[in-house]
């Protein structure tokens, strides 16, 4: 994943598609979400309903002893998140939907670096 994504879905159409059972959280759409941002995610806690929660993007290592010096990454190779001891037992335990409306790739210009983003050409529940 690259680092960037849009999350402009309304709440009430997540909750409906995934049937999330608990209040909605109130979290403005943004077309630039990045990590460390508050962002829309569906889990299953242990009660093992759905839930729509607002989680802060990035992962925080289960042997992190301060917040504020821990590395925080936010993605992982999928050829080797199950081997890795920064994501393994989160990745066993602790997974979550992220519902991205489009996300974004870059190339690199002679001006700098230029954003493509890439979704679908109709967004469902968004067009008709």
């Amino acid at each position: 994943m690259c680092g960037r994504y849009a999350s402009f879905l309304p709440a009430e159409f997540i909750a409906r598609l995934f049937a999330t059972v608990n209040p909605l959280p109130n979290l403005s759409p943004t077309w630039n979400m990045a990590p460390t941002m508050d962002a829309l995610v569906i889990r299953r806690p242990s009660s093992g309903e759905r839930h729509l929660d607002v989680l802060k993007w990035g992962l925080v290592p289960y042997f992190a002893k301060d917040l504020k010096k821990t590395r925080k990454p936010i993605n992982a190779r999928s050829e080797t998140i199950s081997k890795s001891g920064m994501f393994r037992e989160a990745f066993a335990k602790r997974r979550c939907l992220v519902p991205a409306s489009v996300y974004y790739e870059w190339r690199d210009d002679p001006d700098g670096k230029t954003p493509f983003a890439v979704g679908r050409a109709r967004q469902a529940g968004v067009d008709s």
